[in-house]
Formats: structure tokens, sequence, C-alpha cells
């Protein structure tokens, strides 16, 4: 990494480092710009870099996607990543624009790139020197068995590195990473380079940043040449000439240097590598936009505003107040009163998720009123034999539990359970407020955003109960605010849906489940009910 970048020095630099290359290639942009670091110079160590996992959370029109490709090229072009590079957009459309609009006009407006880069006559394949660069649409689209999704574009190839590029807009974000690293079992290199506009915090791009040694853009002070960060700063130290020095006031220069908040996360480098080198910069250093008008925009306050500035301006997650829940509100639902061991006298429901390696979840409790509930019983069990035993112990009379990734055990515990036990499926494209409920295959169907808004409500809106704090509770409210709504623009126009940021929801699920089996079941608390600890010799699970 230089001490402070501006331009590359060949004097001081390896010209075999991509940074010089490029700049030594005179590439004319599709904007018909020469490619220079001079007024951008953070884009030096991110391209230099040999780290094996690299990750940028960033805002729009900072040239990384420009950048990235280059380095693709580089690295083919001199036998660096001799089994191939895979660059890989959200969608097919995604891909298709960015190579039509951008990589092709940058190839024939430069006859250096054209020596290079061999037409194959198709968008998805170019030859570069001896490696094969693949530029895919890559979303998790095929449904395996009802349990997993792949995509095309990550079989049947063998790379050494993969780019991703808008990574928060893939369907299953965190998943993309693993699928782009099954492209490398022969690979002695396994790169990964991951870029994106940040969506919802601890998901996808902010996830790997949040794992990173985490980077920050410094700019160099003209007058005392002391380091400060705008995006750190923000909205402080801007006004209509700039962003300005923290320490004397001056205006900051295009120069930098990348500093690591956490610098102990430094095993950046070789195959066996864990820690991601991760980057963050905001349009307060694009040399193209003006850091007042941002300030500007900020003092606007409407949301969504603050999550277009965010999200695209300031390359910072958002997440609306409507639409997740926190911690504090799930504590405040909490009561003075333990789990309860044993139930008599009290007819309750029950929700169960099933993991095929989480374990099984489980939640118990009765309606206390038209639509209010109190939770008695919650917790992870070893098998379906023990769903069966605390559902008895607790006096279960309707449950609803997942059908997936378990059919047939799901549909042995329906058989034997000895108290009715529905199988639920979600919806994820009738958008219909509907629960359909099928007595012959006792089956559940409900549209997937429909529940969800139904087990934020009932916390939202202070109409569930559970018992007192415990290190369950803390676990059990984790697990049910890791799901939040997001925004998506899809052919028909903007739609919301839930997406997990961890996938570890189980409870939140659980909790979807036990409200179907609560309100169809017309079950309602007794005025008393005996509560008993002691159990029965049989009765050996416990949650």
């Amino acid at each position: 990494m230089l001490a402070v970048a501006e331009t590359i020095d060949s004097s001081s630099i390896n010209m075999e480092l991509p940074s010089y290359w490029v700049e030594g290639m005179r590439i004319v942009l599709a904007n018909g710009e020469i490619y220079s670091f001079e007024k951008r110079p953070y884009l030096i160590t991110p391209l230099d870099s040999q780290a094996r996992l690299k990750c940028v959370r960033k805002a729009r029109g900072l040239g990384f996607s420009e950048t990235f490709i280059q380095d693709c090229i580089h690295g083919l072009s001199h036998g660096i990543y001799n089994q191939g590079v895979q660059y890989v957009f959200p969608t097919e459309t995604a891909m298709r624009e960015f190579v039509q609009s951008r990589f092709n006009v940058i190839l024939k407006r430069n006859s250096g790139l054209r020596r290079i880069v061999q037409d194959t006559d198709t968008t998805y394949y170019k030859r570069v020197g001896r490696g094969n660069l693949f530029l895919n649409g890559g979303s998790l689209t095929i449904v395996i068995e009802g349990l997993q999704k792949e995509s095309m574009s990550f079989r049947g190839k063998q790379i050494d590195k993969g780019l991703i590029d808008e990574l928060d807009m893939f369907e299953q974000a965190n998943d993309v990473v693993g699928s782009v690293m099954t492209s490398m079992k022969n690979s002695t290199i396994k790169a990964v380079t991951a870029i994106s506009n940040p969506s919802v915090p601890n998901y996808g791009i902010d996830k790997l940043f949040q794992q990173s040694n985490q980077m920050y853009w410094y700019r160099q002070c003209l007058s005392c040449k002391e380091l400060t960060c705008p995006d750190k700063e923000f909205p402080n130290l801007i006004d209509e000439e700039g962003c300005h020095c923290w320490k004397c006031g001056g205006l900051l220069s295009y120069k930098g240097q990348w500093r690591a908040d956490r610098p102990e996360r430094n095993d950046l480098f070789g195959i066996r590598s864990k820690d991601w080198e991760g980057y963050h910069i905001s349009d307060l250093s694009n040399p193209n936009d003006d850091p007042f008008t941002i300030w500007e925009r900020y003092q606007d306050k409407s949301e969504s505003n603050q999550e277009k500035l965010h999200k695209f301006s300031l390359g910072l997650p958002f997440m609306a107040t409507t639409d997740a829940l926190t911690l504090n509100e799930i504590y405040e639902c909490c009561g003075y009163y333990p789990e309860v061991e044993r139930l008599t006298g009290t007819a309750c429901a029950m929700g169960v998720d099933v993991g095929s390696r989480s374990g099984f979840h489980v939640v118990i409790g009765y309606r206390t009123g038209k639509d209010s509930y109190e939770i008695i019983r919650l917790g992870c069990l070893e098998s379906f034999e023990d769903v069966k035993v605390i559902g008895h112990r607790m006096g279960v009379k309707n449950c609803v539990c997942d059908m997936q990734p378990e059919v047939t055990a799901a549909r042995r515990l329906q058989k034997e359970a000895g108290f009715p036990v529905w199988l639920c499926a979600y919806q994820h494209t009738n958008p219909v407020d509907e629960v359909v409920w099928d007595e012959d295959n006792r089956t559940v169907k409900v549209y997937r955003n429909s529940i969800f808004d139904a087990s934020h409500r009932v916390v939202s809106e202070k109409r569930l109960k559970l018992p007192m704090r415990s290190r369950k509770i803390e676990e059990f409210a984790r697990q049910y605010v890791d799901p939040v709504k997001v925004k998506e623009e899809g052919k028909h126009g903007i739609v919301y849906r839930y997406m997990s940021r961890s996938k570890d929801d189980h409870y939140r699920n659980t909790m979807n489940y036990f409200l179907l089996a609560a309100q169809t079941s017309r079950i309602l608390r007794n005025k008393t009910y005996k509560k008993e600890s002691r159990l029965a010799r049989h009765d050996t699970v416990k949650i």
C-alpha cells in the first residue's frame, strides 16, 4: 500500500502491479475519459492488494466496477488466473447491460485491449490471453427437491477468482460467496472480491464488511498534511468549498490513505487466509460529486430520502424503523414469571420450526384475547420424538409444524403425535392474506409476508406476553428480530418482502407457526389452570 496515494509512480512501484498496467494502457472508458488515478487514488490499493478475500461497501459512481474488470483482464493476460475468472451480476439483465454499455464499448475504443481480449461472439464468455473470462447473471433461482437454490452460472466452471458485483441485489446475498467458491475446488488461489451498495444492516456487503479489517479512506489536508476521514466526520467539516481537515480546517486534497479500524484482522493472504479485507468509501470522496450537495440532502429527514442518501451517497446500510423490530421491543413483552414446566387444564397451541442442523425450535402458548397471546414455554429440541413428548406434557391441542426440510419425518410426527399436527408451507408468490387449510392432506398454506407481518404486529402492538427474561429469551429475541422487511423494484413495480439477515431466524418462524395454530383452533386461556413442576418419569426431554 502506498504511504499516501495520489498517482502511480513508476520509480517506486512494481511495474507488474495492475495499477501500473492500467495507467500504462491509457484505457479510454465508456464515457470517453482516459482511466486515471489522479482524482481517484482510493482505487489503487484495492486494485493492487493481493488479499484473497476483498469486499467494498461503497456509494454509487466511484469507479470500482471498471477498475475490477481491468484487474480481471490484467490477471488473465499475465497468467495469474490460469483457470479463469468469473464476473457475476445479480441477474442476466444486469450483466448484459454492463457488458454492452460499458465493457464492449471500452473494447471498441482501445486497440490494446482488443489484442488481449478475444471476441468469442457471445456476451457471456471472453477469451483473455490463455484464460477464460465468464460474465454471468447469477441469481439462485433453480429449486432442487424443494430444499436448495442454485444457479447454472456457478456450475460447470473452474476458476481462480470470482468477482461479485452488486452483491446485495442477489436473491440470497449471504449465500452467493459460498456458491462462487464451489467453482474453485482445483484452484491454488481461490480469490473472491465483492462490491456493492449496501441494503440493510448485517446483510450482504455490510455483513462482509463487519467481518473485515474495516478500512476507511483518509484524505490529506492541503495545509497541514494531516489525514481526515470525511465519512467518519459527516455531517461535520463540510461547507460550500468541500471537506475540511479536523485539525486546522484546511481543505482536503484527493491524496489519501486507507486505514483499518480492525488491524488485528490481518490473516489476509494465501489460500488458507480467513479474514476479509474490507473497504468503505462514500461520494464525499467522489471527484464528480459535491459534498455540500450531499450535506444539503441530508437535512431532509424524510424516510425515503434518508434511505436513498445512506445507500447510494454515503454507502451505508439503512433500515426503516417501521420495517424491523428491536431487542428492547421483545424484552418489553417479558413478564415476571418463568416458563411453565407442565400445564393441565388449559389447551395449548404449538409451533415447530425444523432445521436439519439447528434442531427443532418450539413455541407453546395460547390466545388470551381476540388477537393477543401468551407464551409459556419455548426451546430447541433434538428430535421429533422430543417434540411429541413436550407436546403431551404441555397439553397441546393444535400444532403447526414446518414441512421442510424433513417431510417424511414431519409426516410421521403428524401421524403419531396424538394431537392434531398441520404441516405448513410458505407461499412466496400469492400476495393474499387468506390462510388455506387442506383438511385432506392436513397442510396449511400462508403467504409468507402476511404471517411475518402478523408476528411483527403482535410485538410492536404489545399483544404478546413472554416468560421472564433469561438467556433463552435473549436468544429467542435475537432470532426474532433478525428478519427485516426490504423494498425491491421488480418487473411489476415496487414490492416488499421479509429477508433474514443471518438465516438464524428459527424462533421467528416458530412464532409464525404458533400464531397459525392458536388463531385457527380458537384456543383461549381458561380463567384458572394448574401448574405442575414435577415431571413424569418417562418425560426425559428438557428445553
